[in-house]
């Protein structure tokens, strides 16, 4: 069961340390940069972290919608997309929305949309297409159509429980279905429901039968790897994740006989190197993410989301082996696509910040400034983090936004930006405050401790500015 950012950052123990380490550390501004060091690695080191973040990075690449995903040009399919676009609303204005022409190129674009993860401009469309598709009746093709690519965009905004209600209602109308069987058995393995996720993978594998393509069979396989490993039998999962991918591979060769790279490869190829990271095999799960990304790259470009996740994956597997410089550009890519998500995710932002407050830290010797000039890089990112999450305070999880901006807080001021850091840190304070599902004293109380740091550390600069004179140079360029 993935951790909630809120369940990770209220850790007691790493509260408590975290208390007495502030308390008796924080009056001198190079052993504030030691103590915000260990707060880094602590949290970092919180075992449900690693836990979080497995479990989305695996929920990444479930959904069997765009399983036809081969070898394609992504820029190629961008330029595609744009000249749908233009059709649609050509159709739209000269046949009308519902003429079955317009209502072709309409859902043609949408496979687009999903397979490239532009959710916000596909939901738009679904809403404007709505009526139109409902007044055709619920037995009409294009109902069910609609229905299903709702439920598609629903799945990758992770708003699993609509999107199984609508896979369901599918069912309801059109039977029993082996790829419909596929998008259940997904969504329910992605709700925590493995045996429910079993029981229509397993028939939709009877229904497909033993003929069934190799493509087809491999995406029930790979289904039933990941329930078999979320049921706590990670090795016997292994065999199946195999299997699912030498089916894929087997589904589409080129004029030699080699298989086309596709994203569900590495979508399968990801979950073998976690699976493998699970079991203690690091070269192994790192050989595996790397292949991933590699075809990911190929194959649905540097934008996309399951690019973020793969690259997020392999940067933490290189931290947690040490290695600070193969892992720093992989996590800084990783956040850029997070905060960059139409489907924004608090949690996923979090445990990333989290992998990043640690890439610096962990270096022998360093200095306050040395800690302002690492961190700087990244106070873009954080800001956009922080701006995306802003909506998410008026809704239930506002204690998630808070344990973000407590952690964006804490990068702040390793980079310097001690006004920043304040304003993003007490409002962190306001949303712990109105947090009921969890206590958040603990992490009120670090927040208020790290706000005292911010200001000593402002009230400094501002002394240090003002004692230098007209003529005196910067010492802080920012």
């Amino acid at each position: 069961m993935p951790y909630s950012a809120v369940e990770l950052a209220s850790n007691k123990e790493l509260q408590n340390e975290v208390a007495k380490l502030l308390l008796s550390e924080c009056t001198q501004q190079d052993e504030i940069s030691r103590l915000l060091a260990v707060v880094g690695a602590k949290q970092a080191a919180h075992p449900a972290a690693g836990e979080a973040y497995a479990a989305a990075a695996a929920q990444g690449g479930e959904s069997s919608d765009d399983s036809s995903g081969y070898e394609s040009d992504p820029e190629r399919e961008v330029e595609l997309m744009r000249a749908l676009e233009e059709k649609v609303e050509i159709y739209s204005r000269e046949l009308g929305l519902d003429a079955e022409k317009t209502l072709r190129k309409i859902f043609r674009l949408l496979n687009l949309y999903i397979q490239h993860y532009k959710l916000d401009v596909m939901d738009a469309l679904l809403e404007r297409v709505e009526q139109v598709c409902r007044a055709r009746g619920k037995g009409s093709v294009w109902y069910i159509k609609y229905i299903q690519m709702l439920g598609f965009c629903r799945w990758k905004q992770y708003r699993l429980r609509e999107a199984l209600a609508l896979f369901l209602e599918q069912e309801g109308l059109i039977g029993d279905n082996s790829i419909l069987c596929e998008n259940i058995g997904h969504t329910y393995s992605s709700l925590g429901d493995y045996e429910k996720a079993r029981e229509y993978f397993t028939k939709g594998l009877a229904l497909l039968g033993a003929d069934g393509a190799p493509g087809r069979q491999a995406g029930f396989y790979y289904g039933l790897g990941l329930a078999t490993d979320r049921l706590g039998s990670t090795r016997d999962a292994l065999p199946l994740l195999h299997k699912a991918l030498e089916g894929y591979r087997a589904d589409r060769v080129d004029p030699q006989g080699l298989p086309v790279d596709s994203s569900i490869h590495a979508k399968v190829e990801s979950s073998i190197g976690h699976m493998h990271e699970k079991l203690g095999d690091y070269e192994e799960a790192i050989t595996w993410l790397t292949e991933a990304l590699r075809v990911f790259r190929k194959t649905v470009g540097n934008e996309s989301p399951l690019t973020a996740t793969a690259v997020g994956s392999l940067g933490k597997l290189y931290l947690e082996r040490g290695n600070v410089d193969a892992a720093q550009p992989l996590l800084k890519e990783a956040l850029e696509g997070e905060v960059n998500k139409d489907a924004f995710q608090v949690d996923d932002t979090f445990t990333m910040i989290n992998h990043i407050k640690n890439l610096h830290t962990s270096v022998p010797n360093t200095t306050l400034a040395s800690l302002h000039k690492a961190y700087a890089q990244y106070v873009g990112l954080l800001q956009k983090a922080v701006d995306r999450a802003a909506p998410l305070l008026k809704t239930p999880k506002k204690g998630d936004v808070a344990a973000l901006y407590k952690t964006c807080g804490e990068v702040f001021l390793l980079a310097g930006e001690n006004q920043i850091a304040i304003k993003v840190l007490t409002e962190a304070v306001a949303g712990f405050k109105e947090t009921t599902q969890i206590d958040c004293s603990g992490l009120i109380d670090g927040c208020n401790q790290l706000l005292q740091i911010g200001m000593q550390m402002a009230q400094k600069e501002k002394e240090n500015q003002g004692g230098r004179g007209s003529g005196a140079p910067p010492t802080n360029p920012h």
